[in-house]
């Protein structure tokens, strides 16, 4: 729930079982839980079957973080089941580590602003490269200006404007943080204090971030 359109899925190995994308109200964003547990329902499931949640922590839209974070908090208490964080950034590039390379991991903030993050894949693993910071529009294309290398910008928004950016539009997908959720849980690496990161902290906007030997 951290950027429009909303998702959520439920996974079962390698097997989609529930997975829905929409745009949402403030009312509709409410009812998160009501559209999961009659979505469940429809396959003949119920939210007692859970194993464990994965939530996007952010950063991203005020409202939909902290629903998204405590919705994803309150049922796993309820069912007493491990729930696992991870960034809108890292979920953004999930779909894509099978192909090794640079990426900007890119969301709208402010307006005319976007906050970033830069990170390298290589053989499936995703490390990242700096933390994430806000950029203004000018301050992007010319922060992309610098890379000597192809790099890809994966974003909600279309980028473009620098030679050497290949951009991809997409959106969060449920089905990669419930696969990713999974994952960690069956190897033990759940999150014992999943918090909401939300996009204006007081050290956000700062553009001054170096790069690990990328430039």
């Amino acid at each position: 729930m951290a950027v429009q359109p909303y998702s959520f899925a439920v996974v079962e190995g390698c097997r989609t079982v529930i997975s829905q994308m929409f745009y949402s109200s403030y009312d509709q964003s409410e009812s998160m839980i009501s559209l999961i547990d009659d979505a469940m329902n429809r396959k003949g499931c119920t939210l007692a079957l859970l194993q464990g949640v994965g939530v996007v922590v952010g950063p991203g839209q005020y409202t939909g973080v902290r629903m998204g974070v405590t919705l994803a908090k309150s049922l796993a208490m309820g069912l007493s089941i491990p729930v696992v964080g991870m960034t809108v950034f890292e979920a953004l590039l999930q779909p894509y580590l099978r192909h090794s390379g640079l990426y900007l991991a890119c969301i709208p903030a402010r307006k005319e602003e976007y906050n970033v993050q830069l990170f390298g894949v290589k053989e499936g693993n995703l490390f990242s490269l700096t933390a994430y910071f806000s950029l203004r529009s000018c301050e992007l294309t010319l922060f992309l200006s610098q890379f000597k290398m192809p790099i890809y910008v994966v974003s909600v928004t279309d980028i473009s404007g620098v030679d050497t950016v290949y951009n991809i539009v997409t959106d969060v997908d449920a089905r990669y943080i419930s696969r990713y959720a999974l994952a960690s849980i069956s190897m033990q690496k759940k999150d014992d204090d999943v918090r909401p990161i939300y996009s204006h902290y007081p050290n956000a906007g700062k553009s001054n971030q170096k790069i690990k030997g990328c430039l």
